[in-house]
């Protein structure tokens, strides 16, 4: 519609594959979600270009989580936003 063409796909990070093969010209993802997808496909380099919206998003644990897993959960979530 609108001349542009969808081109579906079942696993999100397919399309970061697509997108370096040039079978895509845009990848509509969540930001650090997407690249942390890109980069388990062994893509890197990739820019935002138009950001639609910005969502807060939040964890909520098990108040009987241990404090070690609590702490490697926010030392993940740490590394991908720096990413």
């Amino acid at each position: 519609k609108n001349g542009f063409e969808a081109d579906l796909a079942l696993r999100d990070q397919e399309n970061a594959q697509k997108l370096v093969k040039g079978q895509i010209d845009l990848w509509a993802s969540g930001d650090p979600a997407g690249r942390y997808l890109a980069k388990q496909e062994g893509v890197s380099g990739l820019q935002t270009v138009l950001r639609f919206n910005e969502a807060k998003l939040y964890l909520a644990l098990n108040k009987d989580t241990p404090d070690e897993v609590v702490e490697r959960l926010q030392k993940a979530l740490e590394q991908m936003r720096q990413e």
